[in-house]
């Protein structure tokens, strides 16, 4: 069997437990299997919240430095038209 078969055999008889569990009866919190202490929101939600700021300030920068191109690149076109076209 190869290796992905073998996870979703796992996840899939994990999930059907599940799920038949659940039509026979609603599901309550001892039905759950419990997380690794990596996987819990207390450890994952601040690290998402860190790269989150990180990539919005990133985002930020971004659109900050792409407004100032485009406002030299506009006083730069309109210095262009100004200037003479022929000599005399």
């Amino acid at each position: 069997m190869a290796n992905g078969s073998y996870i979703l055999e796992i996840l899939n008889s994990n999930l059907c437990r599940m799920v038949v569990s659940g039509y026979k009866k609603s599901l309550v919190e001892e039905d759950l299997w419990n997380l690794n202490q990596e996987d819990r929101s207390q450890h994952v939600v601040p690290k998402f919240e860190a790269n989150w700021n990180k990539e919005m300030l990133n985002s930020q920068r971004y659109v900050q430095f792409n407004a100032t191109l485009n406002h030299r690149a506009l006083v730069f076109q309109i210095i262009q038209d100004q200037k003479p076209t022929g000599a005399l």
